[in-house]
């Protein structure tokens, strides 16, 4: 089997009949109470990360929190079809090939585009469907600043 990439260039349409999990009334006011239960406000927690994005629910859920677009990133491995709100950053990356990459310990196998990422978000929403509980912990400690926060959800 060849290498696979970590980052996707040219990804595929997210047609997962979960890439909009969040994406309803009542689950967004569920998880922006479990968010502001925690502490978690716009004021305190200023860099946001959808992780396994699916179409960006996570996003939306921190922006109806009051956090600024150009602080939130999704990463998914595919592209949404379409994203829930317009003018976030996305990061097309395989979670568990980054994870393989990370579990090997050194930081030059990271790609270039990845590393400035490292510790920046301070809070992160995550559904994943597609990538294992163990994958998703690895990449979450690499992109979580020490202290930070996450949500996740696994269905």
């Amino acid at each position: 089997m060849g290498k696979r990439e970590i980052i996707i260039q040219n990804p595929k349409l997210n047609t997962n009949p979960y890439r909009r999990f969040s994406y309803s009334e009542n689950h967004k006011n569920f998880v922006a109470w479990k968010l502001q239960e925690a502490g978690i406000h716009a004021d305190t927690h200023t860099h946001g990360l959808d992780l396994c994005a699916g179409d960006g629910p996570g996003a939306w859920i921190m922006t109806e929190l009051g956090m600024q677009k150009d602080h939130i990133l999704c990463v998914d491995k595919e592209a949404p079809n379409p994203p829930i709100v317009k003018g976030i950053p996305w990061l097309h990356v395989d979670v568990n090939e980054f994870s393989r990459e990370l579990s090997k310990e050194s930081d030059q196998r990271i790609p270039l585009e990845l590393q400035p990422l490292k510790h920046r978000f301070n809070i992160i929403i995550s559904a994943y469907p597609q990538a294992t509980e163990s994958a998703v912990e690895r990449v979450v400690n690499f992109f979580l600043q020490p202290g930070g926060n996450i949500l996740s959800f696994s269905f």
